[in-house]
């Protein structure tokens, strides 16, 4: 991913575990940068939301794009008449 996907959420952590489901990929594999840490305002007015933006390390989603291909292919040989 060449440039950062923001998340919201009620808080950094569950916006961070949004950020990771909808990505498919682990804490490892990503840079976290909060741009707020939100505030839950006063009998639930005034609130804000806590915001996020992440961004993949590295090669992360061609690693997992080459794990996909080598699954496929494994069930492939597996079906395969003998």
């Amino acid at each position: 991913m060449t440039r950062a996907r923001k998340y919201s959420s009620k808080t950094v952590d569950e916006a961070t575990e949004i950020a990771l489901a909808d990505l498919d990929v682990e804490l490892e594999d990503v840079e976290i940068k909060v741009v707020s840490t939100g505030r839950s305002g006063i009998l639930g007015f005034g609130g804000e939301p806590a915001e996020i933006e992440i961004s993949l390390l590295g090669d992360s989603r061609s690693y997992l794009n080459d794990e996909r291909e080598v699954d496929s292919n494994e069930e492939s040989a597996e079906s395969a008449p003998k």
